[in-house]
């Protein structure tokens, strides 16, 4: 008798590795323990356009691509490159 594999495509994660590090959306908590800041600095850069946020429908949550917070990321990297 034949067996199979598990048809499961669930992502496993890396040791050490958080549990939101393979999410593509992320919450204002997620996102500033990600970058190192606090929730408000993270509104901040929302109100200034400088991160996106995905607002769904039927939904009061704010989430954020983790794209999004990552190109800011390399932006915030290149702008203190160039001092």
């Amino acid at each position: 008798m034949a067996t199979h594999a598990s048809s499961s495509t669930k992502a496993r994660r890396q040791p050490g590795e958080s549990p939101q590090a393979g999410a593509l959306l992320l919450t204002r908590p997620q996102v500033a323990k990600l970058l190192g800041v606090s929730v408000v600095s993270v509104d901040r850069w929302t109100k200034a356009g400088r991160l996106p946020r995905v607002e769904l429908f039927g939904s009061a949550r704010v989430l954020y691509r983790r794209s999004d917070v990552e190109k800011l990321v390399a932006g915030l990297r290149l702008h203190a490159a160039s001092f």
